[in-house]
C-alpha cells in the first residue's frame, strides 16, 4: 500500500505539468488504485451479466417454458417469485445503458477539466514569473548588496496578482471537488452491478 512518504519527492519544473496530469488521472506509478471507474474485470463481468440477462425470457409462460416447468410444478421457491426474479434481473440489466452513458459523460468531463487545469496551471506560472517583485529580485539578486535588498518591497501589484492566483486556485479546487463528487456518485451507482 502506498503511503504519504511515497509522494514526498521533488518534481523538476519541466515535469510539473506531466506529473500533475498523471496524479490527477491516477496514472502515476505511485497511484493507489487502478485508472478509471471500472476495471477491465468489472466491465467483462458487467457485460456478461447484461448479455445473459437480456437473453432471459420476460413473459410468464416463456419463463416457465425456459425452466421446463409449469405453474403447478412444486419448487422450493414460489413460481411467481421465480418469475419476478427473472423479470427483475432483466430490468436490472436494462439499466446498464444509463450507467454506461454517465460513465462516458464523466470521462469527457474529467478530460476537459484536466486540460483546463493544466492550461490554467501554465498561466499561473506565467503570472508568478511576471510578478514585479520576482522581476526585481531575479534581475538584480546577484548584483545586489544587503542594504539594497531591504529596498525591494512586496507592492500592491504583487498583492493583486497573489490574490487573483488564490482565487484561481480556489476555482481549480472547486472543479476538482465537483468532479470527485460526480465520479463518486457514478461509482456508488455502478456497485449495483
Amino acid at each position: 500500500m502506498n503511503t504519504k512518504e511515497n509522494y514526498d519527492r521533488i518534481i523538476e519544473k519541466e515535469h510539473i505539468g506531466h506529473t500533475t496530469l498523471a496524479l490527477l488521472t491516477n496514472q502515476d506509478a505511485l497511484s493507489t488504485r487502478e485508472v478509471g471507474i471500472f476495471t477491465l474485470d468489472d466491465l467483462i463481468s458487467i457485460h456478461r451479466h447484461v448479455y445473459f440477462s437480456l437473453s432471459l425470457p420476460w413473459k410468464k409462460n416463456d419463463i416457465l417454458k425456459w425452466f421446463g416447468i409449469t405453474s403447478s410444478t412444486t419448487l422450493p421457491i414460489d413460481t411467481d417469485e421465480l418469475i419476478n426474479t427473472i423479470i427483475n434481473i432483466r430490468d436490472h440489466a436494462n439499466t446498464w445503458d444509463n450507467v454506461e452513458q454517465h460513465v462516458k459523460e464523466q470521462s469527457v468531463n474529467l478530460s476537459l477539466v484536466s486540460r483546463n487545469i493544466i492550461h490554467t496551471g501554465g498561466q499561473i506560472i506565467e503570472y508568478i514569473n511576471h510578478m514585479p517583485i520576482l522581476k526585481r529580485v531575479s534581475d538584480s539578486l546577484n548584483d545586489i548588496n544587503e542594504s539594497e535588498l531591504d529596498e525591494i518591497f512586496y507592492q500592491s501589484d504583487d498583492q493583486q496578482i497573489a490574490t487573483e492566483l488564490t482565487n484561481i486556485l480556489q476555482l481549480i479546487k472547486d472543479d476538482i471537488k465537483e468532479q470527485s463528487i460526480k465520479t463518486s456518485n457514478i461509482k456508488k451507482y455502478h456497485f449495483r452491478f
